[in-house]
C-alpha cells in the first residue's frame, strides 16, 4: 500500500487531499500543529508538531510520497527537504498563482517570470517569520523562493502546483461563498463592474484529486492548476450562483468608476471584483483571471460541473456556518444600489 505523508491537512485543501488519498487507498499520515480541525477518521495517522520549530517526529519514518500545503517560507522548506528527503520518493508543494511578476499579462503560462526578493530582505523574512505573520505583499515571491528550494533539493523529485483561486466546501476565506450566501439571500443584488469580464477558479476537491494522482504517479514539473477549460465570465458565474440558490435575486450591473469613487475596495471587499482597465497598463491585475492552464488539462486536469461547487458550498454554509462572514455588508450594499439608481435618473 502507498504511504502519503500530508504536510498540513486538517483545513480546507489539506481535508479534500486527505480524502482524495484515502478514496485511492492509500496509507495517509498527517503532520501538523493540532489546533484546527477534529479526528478526520481513525484509521489516520496523525503527528503533532511545528514545523517552524521541530519537524524531529518526522526522522526515520518512510513514505511514497508527500503533499506540502503548508509551506510558505523558504526556512520551513529546507528544514522539511533536509528531513525528509532520504526517506521519501516524491514531494508535491502546492504553491500559487500569485508567483507571477506581471499581472498585465493574458494567459500567463508557467515559464513567465516570477517575483523574487532580494537576498538581504529574504533573509530579514525569512529568519523572523516564525514570530511575524505572513505579509500579503510578500506572499508571492516567497512561495518563489520556496519552490526554489524543492527544486533545488529535490530536482528530479518534486512537483510544483501553481493554483488559482481555490473554492468550494471549508473555505473559510469568504471570497467564493460570498457570493453564495448572497444569493441564498435573494433580493436585489450588487453586481459589480463588466458581466463579460473573465473569472477563473478551481474547486478544491478537482484539485486535490488531481494533486494526489499526480503525485501518486510520481510526476515532476511546474503545472498551473485552476479553471474551468472554457472561459467562465463574471456574469455566467453570478448566474449559476442564482439558479442554485435563488431564484429570486435580481442583479444590478454597476460600473467599476462608481465602486472606485465610492473607495469599495476590489477583491477583498467585492470577491471576484478586478476593476476593468486597458490591458497592459499600470495597475492593470486581470491576468490573475488568464492563467493557462493547458499543461494542467493534458495532464489530466478535470473539472466537475460548477453547479455542484456552488450547491455543496451553499450546503456547507448552511449545516456548518450559519453565521455571516461578511465582505461587502448588506447595509452597505444597499447604501451602493441606492446612490447608482439616483445617479442613473438624474
Amino acid at each position: 500500500m502507498m504511504k502519503l505523508l500530508i504536510l498540513g491537512g486538517s483545513r480546507f485543501l489539506g481535508k479534500h487531499m486527505l480524502k482524495a488519498a484515502l478514496a485511492r487507498n492509500i496509507e495517509v499520515t498527517l503532520f501538523n500543529r493540532g489546533i484546527s480541525g477534529g479526528q478526520p477518521d481513525p484509521d489516520v495517522e496523525i503527528l503533532h508538531g511545528d514545523r517552524n520549530a521541530d519537524m524531529n517526529i518526522l526522522r526515520g519514518r518512510q513514505w511514497d510520497c508527500v503533499i506540502d500545503t503548508s509551506g510558505y517560507w523558504p526556512s520551513q522548506m529546507r528544514s522539511a527537504a533536509k528531513i525528509l528527503s532520504d526517506n521519501i520518493g516524491h514531494y508535491t508543494f502546492i504553491s500559487t498563482c500569485s508567483v507571477y511578476s506581471d499581472f498585465t499579462a493574458r494567459n500567463i503560462s508557467e515559464t513567465d517570470g516570477l517575483l523574487t526578493l532580494e537576498q538581504e530582505q529574504l533573509s530579514v523574512l525569512d529568519a523572523e517569520h516564525a514570530e511575524k505573520s505572513l505579509q500579503l505583499e510578500h506572499y508571492g515571491a516567497l512561495k518563489t523562493h520556496c519552490e526554489e528550494v524543492l527544486r533545488q533539493a529535490m530536482p528530479t523529485r518534486s512537483l510544483i502546483i501553481r493554483p488559482g483561486l481555490i473554492v468550494g466546501p471549508y473555505d473559510v476565506s469568504d471570497r467564493f461563498s460570498y457570493w453564495v450566501k448572497r444569493l441564498m439571500r435573494g433580493g436585489n443584488v450588487l453586481a459589480p463592474g463588466s458581466r463579460s469580464r473573465p473569472v477563473q477558479l478551481i474547486d478544491a476537491r478537482d484539485l486535490a484529486e488531481w494533486a494526489v494522482s499526480l503525485g501518486s504517479a510520481s510526476v515532476t514539473g511546474t503545472f498551473n492548476a485552476t479553471g474551468p477549460k472554457n472561459v467562465l465570465t463574471m456574469g455566467e458565474l453570478l448566474q449559476v450562483c442564482r439558479d442554485t440558490c435563488s431564484n429570486e435575486a435580481e442583479f444590478t450591473w454597476v460600473s467599476d468608476d462608481f465602486l472606485q469613487e465610492q473607495k469599495i475596495q476590489p477583491w477583498t471587499e467585492l470577491p471576484f471584483w478586478l476593476p476593468d482597465t486597458e490591458t497592459g497598463t499600470p495597475g492593470d491585475v486581470g491576468g490573475i483571471f488568464s492563467l493557462s492552464v493547458k499543461r494542467a488539462i493534458d495532464m489530466g486536469l478535470n473539472f466537475r460541473p460548477l453547479h455542484e461547487t456552488v450547491e455543496d458550498t451553499m450546503h456547507w454554509l448552511l449545516e456548518a456556518r450559519p453565521e455571516a462572514l461578511g465582505s461587502l455588508k448588506a447595509e452597505r450594499e444597499q447604501q451602493l444600489l441606492a446612490l447608482w439608481q439616483l445617479r442613473s435618473t438624474r
